[in-house]
């Protein structure tokens, strides 16, 4: 593979990297540059979001409901454009309990812009 292709295959990988450092520094503004100006967003509870201020309205909404939630990767794996991470939400950074949210999400990477979003979570079932 050559030098030129393999930067194309890491800059999808690069691009979720920064995004999970912005989202667990819950940094929404800096979140901004990352996505396209018409990037879509499917959460995990159905909902679509369209457009890069929607999406960015919804990552400030959740970082002001949980203050200290963060991200943890379990896989990031990306070839080109499409990146795949699995995460697990954690409602306290101090805390080994996560927040009964482990997840996998779809990424389409366009230059150093994220354009698509779609998001599946597994939720813990209380008794």
């Amino acid at each position: 593979m050559t030098p030129i292709r393999m930067a194309r295959v890491e800059t999808g990988v690069r691009v979720i990297i920064q995004l999970i450092e912005c989202f667990n520094r819950h940094d929404a503004d800096k979140m901004t540059d990352l996505f396209s100006e018409n990037v879509t967003l499917d959460d995990f509870s159905g909902s679509t979001y369209t457009g890069r201020d929607s999406v960015v309205v919804f990552f400030s909404e959740i970082f002001q409901k949980n203050p200290e939630m963060i991200l943890e990767t379990e896989e990031l794996v990306g070839y080109g454009y499409r990146c795949t991470l699995r995460w697990n939400i954690k409602q306290d950074k101090k805390s080994d309990v996560s927040h009964c949210k482990r997840g996998l999400t779809l990424f389409l990477v366009r230059g150093d812009q994220i354009c698509e979003i779609n998001s599946y979570a597994k939720l813990r079932l209380r008794d």
